[in-house]
């Protein structure tokens, strides 16, 4: 369980305004000055109507269907292709017994490189026939367990997984980063299906062997399945496309970045996000939980938001009780207040400090 915590400004125009002013339009909760995009308007996520009155939104939320850990199945190891087994013949590093740890991590090319097929398969066929079931059991990857039950003697999901992350090495030189894998085909699966919970005997093509698809198996095909499916996603935010070694634009007095889409997500629209998906309909949502250029799908299991005042830091679950007029920001020396006071939105009478206190399901 991580915490992620959002301190930021929120807008909205004050409670003498019309409903239709104060309520239905989003220029008084999201920032909009500067030609900023629609990357952060909560319309883009929802299918249907909404509640965008942040009175009526809960602040505290939880998900019906309580997502499973898994791994994200890194392509720096071949994603399910890797051999994951604590054994001399995994495919991730060099592990160590004694300490239950691994002293070194492969890079890409010696990972995939560890083993190759239909060579392996062969060589274990023609000698050591009697033995393949306990081989399998003990070394095989997911991939090469579901082309030996397909009875695919190209191994061809095994050789497509091994290879996918090619295209990459130039650009990286040889190797890849740690963060690239499947996360994205994980965390929805780890709460549209069922947690795999029992190793699953199947028999192969053959009609001989017997394979053993233990749950973390099911997994990765279940989260490999979901990542290269043709389907729609509704997503809200902005990534941060700029990559060591270079850094994004910072403002000089306060080191908080001036690209706006290295800022993730307005904090009025994930209040938005939240307080609907989360809150009135229990619903599960994948988040981004970082701001930088890596990006990690983590489903979320439960939020609180809490609103805060600016000034003396006292906490409220309604943000009307808080909200500080902006023209004290403005004539603030604090250069975060000047910075927040630049940015807001023309139409923007007072601001509220939003903390955001998300517990997401960890790789």
């Amino acid at each position: 369980m991580v915490i992620q915590q959002i301190i930021n400004k929120s807008t909205w125009s004050p409670n003498n305004l019309k409903k239709s002013e104060s309520h239905d339009n989003f220029f008084s909760f999201i920032e909009t000055s500067r030609n900023i995009p629609d990357i952060d308007n909560p319309k883009r996520f929802f299918n249907s109507t909404f509640e965008i009155n942040i009175h009526k939104l809960p602040t505290i939320g939880k998900v019906k269907k309580k997502p499973w850990s898994g791994s994200y199945w890194p392509m720096r190891n071949g994603i399910i292709s890797v051999r994951y087994g604590k054994y001399g013949k995994n495919t991730i590093g060099e592990w160590n017994p004694f300490h239950m740890n691994y002293t070194r991590r492969f890079t890409f090319l010696e990972s995939i490189n560890k083993y190759n097929q239909p060579d392996d398969q062969r060589q274990q066929t023609q000698y050591n026939i009697t033995n393949f079931e306990s081989y399998v059991y003990d070394y095989y990857s997911p991939s090469e367990k579901y082309d030996l039950f397909m009875g695919d003697d190209s191994f061809t999901l095994t050789n497509w997984n091994k290879n996918d992350g090619m295209k990459y090495i130039k650009e990286f030189k040889g190797d890849l980063p740690s963060w690239f894998g499947i996360c994205h085909g994980w965390a929805p699966a780890a709460y549209y299906h069922k947690k795999p919970v029992k190793p699953v005997n199947v028999t192969a093509s053959d009609g001989k062997t017997t394979i053993t698809f233990l749950p973390d198996d099911i997994k990765a095909l279940a989260s490999l399945h979901l990542a290269n499916l043709n389907y729609k996603t509704n997503f809200v935010g902005a990534i941060c496309k700029v990559y060591p070694p270079n850094k994004p634009i910072t403002d000089n007095s306060t080191g908080l970045y001036l690209d706006y889409m290295c800022h993730s997500l307005n904090p009025g629209s994930f209040v938005i996000v939240l307080g609907n998906h989360v809150g009135l309909k229990s619903q599960n949502l994948v988040i981004d939980p970082l701001s930088d250029h890596e990006v990690w799908n983590q489903p979320i299991l439960s939020n609180l938001i809490r609103y805060f005042n600016l000034v003396n830091q006292e906490f409220s679950s309604d943000p009307k009780w808080v909200k500080v007029p902006i023209e004290f920001l403005k004539n603030s020396t604090d250069k975060f207040f000047n910075f927040l006071s630049k940015r807001s939105d023309m139409k923007t009478v007072s601001v509220v400090g939003v903390f955001i206190n998300i517990t997401y399901i960890y790789i």
